[in-house]
């Protein structure tokens, strides 16, 4: 529960320097396509999208953008064998930073790493025509960090588009080769 009360704490401080200690901030929130790289050493699991949400606020210090999100993330795996389809749906609290490369006018590379914590979640099966739900705690999830790029376009001064991909780089549950990967596609709002 420590590990939780300290990203919350972290996230905090990131969204009241966003807020209140620089006058220029960037919201962003749009649609995030996740899927769940799963690795259990035989050729039985097969990983499809699964759609979910991005909120999130950022400021810009050239050249970084930092920034912190509510993200739904989720994926859904089928075991074709066994009859077997599950899928989860993840909230997570994330923080990111992100350098900055101007490519040409109104265009900019993102290059970065994300962390972030599981806040909880739903887990729903079919198996042999029975199907069932739960609802996931976190204290079984890792802290989880991955790498970010992405691309920013400015239709306007103030409002744009990203496109990003996120890489896991470590395991969402113990003892278990999972990790998240996802696209988003985002609007940018700067205020």
């Amino acid at each position: 529960m420590n590990k939780k009360l300290i990203t919350i704490i972290i996230v905090f401080k990131v969204l009241t320097t966003c807020l209140f200690a620089q006058p220029d901030f960037t919201f962003s929130g749009g649609l995030n396509l996740g899927r769940l790289i799963y690795d259990s050493g035989n050729s039985l699991g097969n990983t499809s999208i699964r759609p979910g949400l991005l909120f999130g606020i950022e400021i810009l210090r050239a050249p970084f953008i930092i920034g912190a999100a509510y993200v739904r993330r989720g994926g859904s795996l089928e075991i074709n064998s066994i009859d077997y389809k599950e899928s989860f749906s993840l909230d997570y609290i994330t923080g990111y930073a992100l350098f900055y490369i101007p490519i040409v006018k109104d265009l900019s590379g993102l290059f970065g790493c994300q962390i972030g914590e599981c806040m909880g979640g739903t887990f729903e099966y079919v198996h042999d025509g029975d199907t069932g739900s739960a609802i996931i705690y976190t204290d079984s999830f890792n802290t989880e960090f991955g790498l970010l790029l992405g691309t920013d376009y400015m239709f306007h001064p103030r409002i744009g588009a990203r496109i990003s991909y996120y890489a896991g780089l470590n395991n969402m549950l113990t003892g278990y080769n999972i990790k998240n990967s996802g696209f988003g596609i985002f609007l940018l709002l700067k205020l």
